[in-house]
């Protein structure tokens, strides 16, 4: 686990959270974060989520409830922030 820092909102994407976690091959048993948020162990297991991904889905998704995002997480969402706003650019420039 990386460093963490405070969440400025609610800002978080579940793949990109999860990718962050190390566990983005389960992200696609998820579409939105209210799931994960509610998420009990039991559901983790029905999913095949295997024990070492849900003890770590468990303990980051406890993280997210006191606003705490991983740093890893906070990384990609803003370089995914600046590629977003640089197409945007790209296009008025081109219209």
């Amino acid at each position: 686990m990386g460093r963490s820092i405070r969440s400025v909102g609610g800002f978080v994407d579940v793949r990109l959270f999860l990718e962050s976690i190390e566990c983005g091959d389960v992200a696609n048993n998820f579409n939105r974060i209210e799931e994960l948020l509610e998420v009990k162990p039991l559901d983790l297991q029905k999913k095949g989520v295997p024990p070492k991904q849900r003890k770590r889905i468990l303990r980051h998704v406890e993280f997210l409830r006191h606003g705490i995002v991983p740093y890893e997480y906070a990384v990609k969402y803003h370089e995914q922030q600046k590629q977003e706003e640089t197409s945007i650019k790209q296009e008025s420039l081109s219209s």
